[in-house]
């Protein structure tokens, strides 16, 4: 079978074509799923959102049958070292031109990418082996809970308040505490606006916390699996630098869970950076019923 490489441009056509895509994979059993749709919507509306055409022929690239079904897809999610290698397991024979545009194209001038995956996908991690890379570290979690037999009762701390964030449509304050729950030096409210505007976005699973002077000093939002409307995940999850220790990630997780339960959600998850992060501290203690690893795989390409 003959293949065809295109560029991404971020077209809206292209855009969905990669999701619809990236859907199909999800039902694919020991496949990868480290790169999924949610993943894409998030590189879109919110990380990239002010991003030129320029920036997206460099960190995304993807491959189509000749009648332009889509049935590969490299994706940096940073836009720096990192590469995401997507391949649908019925054209396996891809893995090899997509790793070679991903070391002679997106690596050119790099001294190394890495490919994060999880280690369910035996045959991919051949693949990248046969191709030089090499397990490296422990990247990032990813914690399942069981919305159907959860305990969902917490207690807010005196003088704070639970509510939905299109109530309280302080954006320079929500900006504020994103700075200061991930050491950012700014995150503008367009951004925040734009990522209001993703795909599955509602209103009563953004949540935020605020203080007596109406501060916000805590926030997460929630989302139903667009491909499986019974699975749900929480992404991102944030507190204050001055607010911590104070209990209101457990609160904001507990009630982002139940909220999403009344929706139909029967199983959750949230993802987190590897150990030591601090933020794995508090998804262990919300009880996950499962949790699986990704782990770096490293390609050297010059010293």
């Amino acid at each position: 079978m003959k293949y065809k490489n295109v560029e991404y441009i971020n077209a809206d056509k292209q855009f969905e074509s990669i999701k619809t895509f990236l859907t199909k994979l999800q039902y694919v059993k020991n496949h990868d799923n480290n790169w999924d749709p949610s993943r894409f919507d998030w590189w879109r509306y919110s990380y990239h959102y002010d991003k030129d055409e320029t920036f997206f022929r460099s960190n995304c690239h993807y491959w189509t049958t000749e009648n332009d079904s889509i049935v590969a897809v490299a994706i940096s999610e940073y836009g720096k070292n990192d590469i995401f290698i997507v391949v649908d397991p019925d054209h396996k024979v891809l893995y090899g031109d997509v790793i070679k545009w991903c070391r002679d194209v997106f690596g050119n001038g790099k001294t190394e990418i890495i490919s994060p995956i999880f280690l369910v996908d035996a045959y991919k991690i051949e693949k990248l082996e046969e191709n030089g890379f090499n397990k490296s570290k422990h990247e990032n979690n990813v914690r399942t809970y069981d919305l159907a037999n959860y305990k969902f009762d917490y207690e807010l701390a005196k003088g704070y308040r639970l509510m939905n964030f299109s109530d309280y449509r302080d954006f320079e304050s929500k900006s504020e505490l994103i700075c200061s729950a991930f050491s950012k030096k700014e995150h503008p409210v367009s951004r925040i606006e734009s990522f209001m505007n993703t795909p599955g976005y509602m209103t009563d699973l953004d949540l935020i916390i605020v203080n007596e002077n109406q501060k916000a000093v805590a926030y997460c939002t929630g989302w139903l699996e667009q491909y499986d409307d019974s699975l749900g995940y929480i992404e991102p999850m944030g507190v204050h630098e001055d607010y911590r220790r104070l209990g209101f990630g457990t609160v904001l997780a507990k009630e982002c869970f139940k909220r999403l339960l009344e929706k139909g959600v029967k199983y959750a998850t949230i993802a987190s950076n590897a150990e030591p992060d601090i933020s794995n501290l508090l998804y262990d203690s919300l009880k996950p019923i499962e949790k699986k690893s990704g782990y770096e795989f490293v390609l050297k390409l010059r010293d």
